[in-house]
């Protein structure tokens, strides 16, 4: 299969204990804007095509896996243009990759994880399918 370009945005998702506080002091000292609230988590734009999420990692952190207490780790979110093309592309190189999973037009976008060669986690996502003016679960 010819290689395409996939990937249009790159996240890194840091785990944080207190997700307001964590907000604060993203936006004070690193100058993010907060774009995306969700109950449990936060997307910050920090530059052009570059985010940090923030979130609270727990056993329902599909991401963040079973044993993240015992193995804690960031996370990369790619921004994908063809999530299935994507999905298609990297199962028939032989890349470890889950099923993908979210509805099609699901307000919090499809993914599905992969991992490198080293086991590393990365989490293919569609982006939001909701509008951003309207705060979802803002209760942070």
């Amino acid at each position: 299969m010819e290689q395409t370009k996939f990937i249009d945005e790159l996240t890194l998702g840091i785990p944080v204990d207190h997700l307001q506080e964590a907000i604060s002091w993203y936006q004070h000292y690193l100058g993010c804007e907060l774009i995306q609230p969700l109950y449990g988590y936060a997307d910050m734009r920090l530059g052009k095509n570059q985010k940090i999420l923030l979130f609270i990692p727990d056993d329902g952190v599909f991401f963040a896996g079973p044993s993240y207490k015992e193995n804690p780790h960031y996370l990369l979110r790619l921004l994908v243009n063809d999530i299935e093309e994507f999905h298609r592309f990297l199962t028939s190189s032989g890349v470890e990759a889950g099923e993908i999973v979210g509805e099609e037009g699901a307000a919090l976008g499809r993914s599905f994880i992969f991992s490198d060669p080293y086991r590393n986690r990365l989490l293919a996502w569609t982006g939001f399918h909701c509008d951003p003016s309207k705060d979802l679960l803002k209760d942070l």
